[in-house]
């Protein structure tokens, strides 16, 4: 279903009957064409591989030409362009991504080659979107795979129109197991398992192997998964009782998949923890000795080792807790491999990613056709790791980076890239992001031991980069920079971006690169709604209003004479980070609570398909916080107030985020900190 492969259609140009026959590149073309007509799954010249809202192009061809990529939904009859597709010297390909496409939908493609400024080659074919409503054939109790204390799915196979539902009528709490798993499949495909409340596992929550594909994981509550700390050794590592380092535990682990959908999972609480990268140890015989730079290790929300495409993370809460942070929230294998990372054709969108030690996502690997977008991230060490990009491209588009930091207060970068000349073999492109960190927002960090290990290959466009640390050229890096690139590499491209800085004057931020980059950049800082409570729409006086600049798919060029900077255009509907299809919007999203003062928060329902239910759920270390109400019933177009008391002094910073869930998964994230 989901690895749509097509025909592809020899289009002659107005001047040509035929498709260029003196060329021995079109003769194989149409020998091919000839030869597969017959087939709709396989084809000679090009690849499109669809997902809910995107589709992944590679399209083989042995010289860099301009490459045109049009498409349109059948119902249309205006062709719409993608952004300038990459060309890979290396596989003799180019490659692009069409975002922002509707769900079960088809589409028509249109593939232009011109040489000289004329079309030589044309190509066609079409393809259609997943479908998030999935046709069900059958529902079974989950208590039917049980085997001692764990759930074995084995063998459960449906069709692409006939899903299988896996559920269950009790909350599964399998915290005492020993068993390295609480649920695992094997051997299953077009199998959905919705609505679980699921506590524990030695290691993983739910693991899902090699022989699997078209898994959905859709609406479950995972938590208390892993393996319990002991001791720390003196680097500050936790062990657990067989003296074992705990990493990689994760409340969803996916190995040599594909197809593979996580969607509205609330998957927080670890049993275990991860170290920072410097810090104290704190339990066992070292309890109080002091270690510097350690790689964090310990669980997360989601692993992913060697995808096979179409992995999708959507609209879902991955929460560590103060008391117990992830490593990587998503973490990936294999960085500095072409398969490794997500590998391709895969979109993370949608999801609230907060507290841990080290990256909220690792990108890294492959990235070919990967696109990352609409999500928030909070309370972590990085942000966003690309390092480093061993195909591309990869899109990252509209996240809000903001509030970093981990346990103890330290933060690193927004976006972290390197790799060299040696691993930076693909692009990654950054739109309309809004980025507030401490220090450099963008910054080549390295990875590897080879050449100019720190260097990456970016293009950015319509994006608000602002730091917060005094600015200075006395490192080789800088420090308060928007924009850091030591070796101003010529492989990078920023421009039309607003570079911000909080510590000067003027609120002009500072960029370390090539000469004529951010030539059209704005240097000052965002005037946002209400940054104190994050609240990162733009008001009418923002300097980034109708500053930037159209990109092909991402805009319609007669919805605005140009757009403005950042995730949210100026006098948007919603303010809701991450972004998701819930009509709810609230007057903060982050509030600083003092003990025994109350604050009140805001919201506004719109339309909704029926009247629900929301619940308040936090992290178990939370306890300190009171929201009322903690429950409520919601209908459309209406108003509610929440009130939040800080109403315990810990011993720990307290430091959290607490959810307004409704039934179907969905929520309105808040972050809160007292003191």
């Amino acid at each position: 279903m989901y690895s749509h492969r097509f025909v592809v259609k020899l289009i002659p140009n107005c001047n040509k009957m035929y498709v260029n026959l003196n060329s021995m590149k079109s003769k194989i073309i149409l020998i091919f064409y000839l030869f597969l007509i017959s087939s709709t799954y396989t084809f000679a010249y090009f690849t499109a591989i669809p997902t809910f809202k995107s589709c992944g192009l590679c399209i083989p061809y042995d010289s860099e030409v301009e490459c045109r990529v049009f498409f349109k939904k059948q119902t249309d009859t205006e062709w719409k362009n993608t952004y300038p597709p990459i060309y890979d010297q290396q596989s003799k390909e180019f490659r692009v991504s069409i975002v922002k496409l509707s769900e079960n939908t088809y589409y028509d493609l249109k593939i232009e080659m011109l040489i000289a400024n004329v079309i030589d080659t044309v190509f066609s074919g079409s393809f259609k979107t997943w479908e998030s409503e999935a046709s069900i054939q059958k529902t079974i109790d989950i208590e039917q795979f049980k085997e001692n204390n764990y759930y074995f799915i084995n063998n459960v196979v449906g069709t692409e129109d006939g899903w299988i539902k896996i559920k269950s009528n009790s909350e599964i709490n399998l915290e005492n197991t020993s068993n390295i798993y609480a649920i695992c499949f094997s051997n299953c495909k077009y199998v959905i398992l919705e609505g679980i409340k699921l506590s524990g596992g030695y290691k993983h929550g739910i693991l899902i192997p090699e022989s699997n594909s078209d898994i959905r994981i859709i609406n479950c509550d995972i938590s208390r998964w892993g393996r319990i700390p002991v001791v720390q050794n003196e680097c500050g590592e936790y062990l657990d009782v067989k003296g074992e380092r705990i990493n990689n535990d994760a409340g969803i682990r996916i190995e040599n998949s594909g197809n593979i959908v996580v969607e509205r999972c609330y998957i927080h609480d670890p049993r275990g923890n991860a170290n920072p990268w410097s810090g104290v140890v704190e339990m066992g015989p070292f309890a109080g000795s002091v270690y510097e730079f350690v790689h964090p290790g310990g669980p997360n929300a989601i692993y992913v080792k060697q995808s096979t495409g179409g992995i999708i993370i959507k609209n879902n809460d991955l929460i560590g807790a103060q008391l117990n942070r992830y490593n990587d929230v998503i973490e990936t294998a294999k960085n500095g491999a072409e398969d490794g990372g997500f590998n391709k054709d895969s979109d993370i969108y949608g999801n609230m990613l907060a507290f841990c030690q080290d990256d909220a996502i690792e990108l890294d690997g492959g990235q070919c056709n990967v696109r990352f977008f609409n999500n928030r991230m909070e309370q972590a060490y990085d942000g966003i790791s690309t390092a480093p990009n061993m195909k591309g491209p990869s899109y990252i588009f509209n996240n809000v980076i903001f509030n970093l930091g981990s346990s103890n207060g330290v933060e690193s970068t927004g976006v972290k890239n390197g790799g060299g000349v040696e691993n930076s073999k693909g692009r990654q492109f950054l739109f309309h992001n809004t980025f507030v960190t401490t220090k450099n927002t963008v910054n080549g960090v390295g990875f590897g031991s080879g050449e100019k290990r720190e260097m990456y290959m970016m293009t950015t466009r319509n994006n608000i980069f602002v730091s917060q640390s005094k600015i200075s050229t006395s490192s080789k890096k800088g420090s308060g920079m928007s924009i850091s690139d030591m070796h101003k590499s010529g492989h990078n491209d920023f421009d039309y971006d607003m570079i911000g800085n909080t510590t000067s004057n003027n609120g002009a931020g500072a960029i370390l690169a090539r000469s004529g980059s951010e030539s059209h950049g704005v240097f000052t800082l965002p005037s946002f709604t209400n940054k104190e409570n994050a609240v990162f729409t733009l008001l009418s006086n923002d300097a980034g209003i109708d500053k930037g600049i159209q990109l092909p798919n991402l805009h319609n060029s007669n919805d605005f004479s140009a757009p403005d900077m950042g995730v949210f255009e100026y006098n948007t509907t919603s303010s809701l980070i991450p972004i998701r299809p819930l009509n709810i919007v609230s007057d903060k999203y982050f509030v600083k609570l003092k003990i025994g003062a109350p604050v009140t928060i805001n919201l506004t329902i719109g339309e909704l398909d029926q009247s629900t239910e929301i619940q308040i759920c936090k992290s178990l270390d939370m306890d300190w916080l009171s929201v009322v109400p903690d429950k409520y019933t919601i209908s459309s177009n209406s108003n509610i107030k929440l009130t939040l008391t800080a109403t315990k002094l810990k011993e720990y910073p307290q430091l959290g985020i607490f959810l307004i869930r409704i039934n179907n998964g969905l929520s309105v994230p808040i972050s809160v900190s007292a003191n």
